[in-house]
This record gives structure tokens, C-alpha cells and sequence, in this order.
């Protein structure tokens, strides 16, 4: 891992995570910031309990999040999102 990103990335964690406990949580988002890409990462405060159990309303503010972040001025990133979401798609993949 670089944390070299030059598209928008929002991370978000459970906050009672059995398997990844929150000492680890600032560990990714300090290493973006050291490499020079703070500006691309939005976290999102911890919710939840478990692994990677998030409700549809919490993966759908995190999707919506992400594509105001890869808004018109970061068009590059919104081209790059749009190849990766095909639309039509029911859900966000978990």
C-alpha cells in the first residue's frame, strides 16, 4: 500500500467491528495524507456493529458521498466511477 489515490475515496467502518478493532481505523486515512492524498478521502464516522454490516441507508449516504465527491469538478474521477457502477444495478455490491 502507497496511499497514492488520485480518485475520491470514502471510508467508512463499523464501530463495534469484532474483526478490525479502531486502533486500526486511522492507520489507511494516515497513510493517504502522508503520500499527499488527503484531498481525495471523505471518512465517514463509524455506525454499526459487526463486520462490515451496514444498513442500505448507511451504504447508500456513503455511495451518494462518493459521487458528490466525484462531482463536475473532478470530472476525470466521474468518468472513472461511471466505468466502475454499470447502471441499472439494484444495489451498491457489498
Amino acid at each position: 500500500l502507497t496511499g497514492r489515490v488520485d480518485v475520491p475515496l470514502v471510508m467508512q467502518w463499523n464501530a463495534f467491528d469484532p474483526i478490525i478493532p479502531a486502533r486500526f481505523h486511522p492507520i489507511y486515512p494516515d497513510l493517504l495524507r502522508a503520500a499527499g492524498s488527503g484531498k481525495w478521502l471523505t471518512v465517514l464516522p463509524p455506525v454499526g456493529q459487526g463486520h462490515c454490516e451496514f444498513t442500505d441507508q448507511q451504504l447508500e449516504t456513503a455511495f451518494m458521498t462518493l459521487l458528490h465527491k466525484a462531482g463536475p469538478a473532478n470530472a476525470d474521477s466521474q468518468r472513472t466511477l461511471e466505468q466502475t457502477v454499470k447502471p441499472g444495478s439494484e444495489s451498491v455490491p457489498r
